[in-house]
């Protein structure tokens, strides 16, 4: 996630006030698919604008409408990522995109939704491929095995040396010198990139390379898993999708780890299940980490601090918490916790909702 992003995540999840409007949908990199995103956006305006009048009156909607109407214009659906988000209220207006897939819907509250921009912040499958031979050096970013920029600044890196006519008469000894020089140069910008945005690194070079490069690195932590490219030639898209088939299994490792912690938690009497009861933990600070069934949205009223459910159709209720749950990944932050999204069965048995305490 780019600093713009972390940015209005910062400012947004500071806000409360009347009419908080959130926006999301999934949008589309490419044409012609990309196309339809205008639409899709138009009509969830729509719904913003019907129950924006109906819930908090003329003048609050047409001052926040007219802050979305004139981001939505803003907007170049032709460099789309998976997802759009906005935000606005009377007073304040921001507008990201993300690589993670979201649920098309508009959120209504007195705090903006940032349930999405929290997942992307922490997501797991974002990386940096680097491709390194003993001539360049490339970096890309990317997520689930997709590409999202080819990293530039000091990147590409170009040994000169490596592959003039001079190399071809020095010893070998030389040469190796020659060649870890070149590393050397590759890993400072490496270092400086991972220094602005930390994230795991898979290598692509071949075999010979590996050790090599490993001994000279200065954040060794970060070389998370390494792959011999099938083909010199290949394509951006292609290289980041056979990295992923190494990362993969890295990534799962880390999941794994993640989710088995809900079993520790039952053993230790530290998990909580029902939604008052997690409530109440998240109020008393005692939120260790919050686990999500990834797409899970829950209506709610909050009476005298207790929550009461409601079913979908009745999140236009008077004084209705569009979501619950958002609300309580909120709070968790707030103290220190943190979230897991999980996207497999794990949390079927809990309703799709489960905090780990602190104790």
């Amino acid at each position: 996630m780019n600093q713009q992003t972390k940015d209005v995540l910062k400012k947004a999840a500071q806000i409360h006030g009347e009419g908080c409007v959130t926006v999301t949908l999934n949008t589309h990199r490419t044409a012609p698919d990309c196309l339809k995103d205008p639409i899709l956006l138009k009509e969830l305006l729509k719904q913003a604008e019907s129950r924006l009048s109906a819930d908090h009156g003329a003048k609050i909607a047409q001052a926040t409408m007219a802050k979305l109407n004139t981001m939505a214009g803003s907007i170049d659906h032709a460099h789309n990522l998976e997802s759009l988000v906005l935000f606005a209220n009377t007073e304040f207006s921001a507008h990201v995109k993300l690589p993670v897939a979201v649920v098309d819907r508009v959120t209504i509250d007195d705090t903006f939704a940032t349930r999405d921009l929290y997942r992307a912040l922490h997501r797991e499958a974002e990386y940096y491929v680097l491709l390194l031979n003993r001539v360049e050096a490339r970096l890309f970013q990317a997520i689930n095995g997709k590409v999202e920029a080819e990293v530039r600044g000091d990147f590409p890196v170009k040994n000169s040396v490596a592959g003039s006519d001079a190399a071809k008469i020095v010893s070998n000894r030389d040469f190796t010198a020659l060649v870890e020089e070149f590393f050397n140069r590759v890993d400072k910008a490496l270092v400086k990139v991972i220094n602005e945005e930390p994230l795991p690194v898979v290598l692509a070079t071949e075999s010979r390379n590996v050790d090599h490069y490993g001994r000279i690195a200065d954040k060794k932590e970060f070389l998370k898993a390494n792959f011999n490219p099938s083909h010199d030639d290949l394509t951006p898209h292609h290289l980041v999708e056979e990295a992923w088939k190494a990362y993969a299994p890295v990534v799962k490792s880390k999941y794994d780890q993640r989710t088995d912690a809900l079993e520790t938690a039952i053993s230790a009497g530290r998990l909580l299940t029902d939604h008052n009861d997690i409530w109440r933990a998240l109020q008393e600070g005692r939120g260790g980490t919050i686990f999500v069934k990834q797409g899970l949205f829950q209506p709610a009223m909050l009476n005298n601090g207790q929550i009461e459910l409601l079913p979908g159709p009745e999140r236009k209720r008077k004084g209705a918490v569009d979501d619950i749950i958002d609300e309580m990944i909120e709070r968790n932050k707030a103290f220190g916790g943190d979230a897991v999204f999980v996207h497999g069965d794990e949390l079927d048995r809990f309703n799709g909702l489960a905090l780990v305490t602190r104790y």
